[in-house]
């Protein structure tokens, strides 16, 4: 019983910490973010595409936050809407974040067109993000090795 009473009364400094780091984001960023959530050891953000420059400006620059690492870029689609998932890592408060941003296109040429906006937006703040732009006649100037 005392193991549990400790437990409940005394996280980890590692969670203790993530939660932290979530009322910061709540303080600078909650009229940006639509939801913020804790994860286990890492933050989960819901951002509309309108706000990512700034929320990316503030997890880069602040120092409390100093997000720095672009781990990957994913583009999904679920319930018929699309989303550009962004896996970022601050090395120097040892925590991960994942921000979703909601996307408003609804054809195929238009989500393109969203997707690359959002990488020129990316870039700003994140050099890696040029891995992640579309480059239509790559596959055409490919050398076939087969």
């Amino acid at each position: 019983m005392a193991k549990e009473l400790y437990n409940g009364i005394y996280s980890s400094h590692k969670i203790v910490f993530i939660e932290r780091v979530e009322r910061n984001l709540d303080y600078y960023l909650k009229n940006k973010l639509e939801i913020i959530k804790k994860f286990s050891q890492e933050i989960f953000c819901v951002v509309k595409k309108d706000n990512l420059y700034e929320v990316l400006k503030e997890l880069k620059y602040n120092p409390e936050l100093e997000v720095r690492v672009l781990n990957s870029l994913s583009l999904l689609n679920s319930g018929g809407r699309d989303y550009l998932f962004l896996n970022l890592s601050s090395v120097s408060n040892n925590f991960s974040i994942l921000l979703k941003v909601i996307l408003s296109s609804f054809t195929s040429a238009a989500l393109e067109r969203e997707y690359n906006e959002l990488i020129l937006v990316i870039k700003n703040f994140f050099d890696s993000a040029e891995f992640y732009e579309k480059r239509p006649g790559l596959k055409e100037s490919q050398i076939d090795m087969g």
